[in-house]
């Protein structure tokens, strides 16, 4: 059996550094920052503290000591192709969970629409009746508040990313959502009275940063480094009760535990990348608006690959009819491994019998494994990369025809 010659491969085994990239320049726009229907999985983060370095040409790396991979701490981000006939060619994101009045929420499906000037919510729609007692904060027995299917209405788009967006680029929305119910007391002489809930948001998004970022994996990988641009949002949000469209009185709303005129600002940054819906990482600031200590943050799970690049490099020939040979005797086999997952490198030859085998357990860097084509006989030949649990990570094929 003719083997496969290493060379050097003790020597490379040396710890590796990510070196920062030179993204400046990065600019999102309608064409590289695709939008497309997934179902997108997201891990929660649970870990004190994380500093994001902001400016240009930054590299954050997410440590996996904060990620939670399992249960209630996955989530999805889930975009469909819309189905309704008021908004074709959106995107919908379904079943989102919005507060009503004490405890008392619904779903509701959010759509999306992309255009030139960005990525923007259009419009909310509440497709299933709700109804729920609330005889435990009046004391009426038949008190309820019905909130029927409806579409909620929203005074003017919500731009979730602005077109072109590039470091130091800032854009803003601010509208005004109207939800509307039915609610009966007794108490108060309600009889399936409207009220409304009327929510008026001014959001700010500002890019404060630019660089490459690299996530845990749930299989015990980092993703590649991806280039990023840094959202710092801001948002407010006042809300106001009307019945039967005047100011709802105090006695009532004390009842549900709402103050007119409630005002909330919250804070958060967000990591997107061209090429994906979906945000790389969140980070959920509540609060703090000096975007010290996060109290929620998630991380892309989806769409991204792991920081293995295996591939024959220089004169390839890229399939099992093409000839001749690369001219230098030797097809490189080059990867990159910066974490301790152990990681196997396998020749198989065209009949699925292994030409040879090589670990990896520390992190090794940038690793070249030369292939010396005179040592093997002519025929296909596919090497494969696999991490743990066996999964295949990524292959690579060339071809020997002498």
């Amino acid at each position: 059996m003719h083997k496969l010659l290493l060379f050097a491969i003790a020597i490379s085994c040396v710890t590796f550094t990510l070196q920062a990239q030179q993204p400046v320049g990065i600019t999102l726009t309608q064409s590289n920052h695709t939008v497309v229907a997934g179902n997108y999985m997201n891990y929660f983060f649970n870990g004190f503290p994380l500093t994001l370095q902001l400016g240009q040409s930054q590299t954050w790396e997410l440590n996996k000591t904060f990620m939670v991979t399992s249960g209630v701490n996955q989530a999805f981000n889930t975009y469909v192709e819309s189905t309704n006939s008021q908004y074709p060619g959106a995107l919908s994101q379904p079943d989102i969970f919005e507060v009503l009045a004490a405890q008392r929420g619904y779903n509701y499906d959010a759509y999306y629409k992309q255009s030139a000037d960005g990525f923007a919510e259009i419009a909310n729609v509440v497709s299933i009746d709700n109804a729920w007692s609330i005889s435990d904060l009046t004391g009426g027995s038949a008190d309820t508040l019905y909130m029927p299917k409806q579409t909620i209405l929203m005074s003017a788009p919500r731009t979730v990313v602005h077109y072109p967006a590039s470091y130091g680029t800032t854009w803003q929305s601010a509208y005004r959502r109207v939800t509307n119910a039915k609610i009966t007391v007794a108490a108060f002489g309600l009889n399936q009275a409207t009220i409304s809930k009327a929510s008026n948001f001014v959001i700010t998004d500002s890019v404060v940063a630019d660089g490459s970022m690299r996530v845990p994996m749930d299989n015990g990988l980092k993703s590649k480094p991806y280039n990023v641009l840094l959202v710092k949002r801001k948002t407010i949000r006042q809300d106001s009760i009307y019945l039967n469209g005047m100011p709802a009185p105090e006695l009532m709303l004390a009842a549900f535990g709402l103050t007119q005129g409630t005002r909330d600002t919250t804070y958060k940054i967000i990591a997107w990348r061209a090429e994906s819906v979906n945000y790389m990482a969140f980070f959920n600031y509540n609060h703090d608006n000096t975007y010290t200590n996060y109290d929620a943050a998630y991380i892309n799970g989806s769409g991204v690959e792991p920081d293995i690049q295996s591939s024959v490099l220089g004169e390839v020939v890229p399939n099992a009819t093409a000839t001749p040979n690369p001219t230098n005797d030797v097809v490189n086999i080059g990867l990159q491994k910066t974490n301790d997952a152990p990681l196997h490198v396998e020749l198989y030859s065209a009949l699925g019998q292994k030409v040879h085998s090589i670990m990896f357990s520390a992190p090794c860097g940038d690793i070249t494994i030369p292939v010396f084509v005179h040592t093997l006989p002519n025929g296909a030949y596919r090497a494969i990369i696999r991490g743990e649990d066996n999964n295949i990570l990524r292959t690579a094929s060339f071809v020997v025809a002498k």
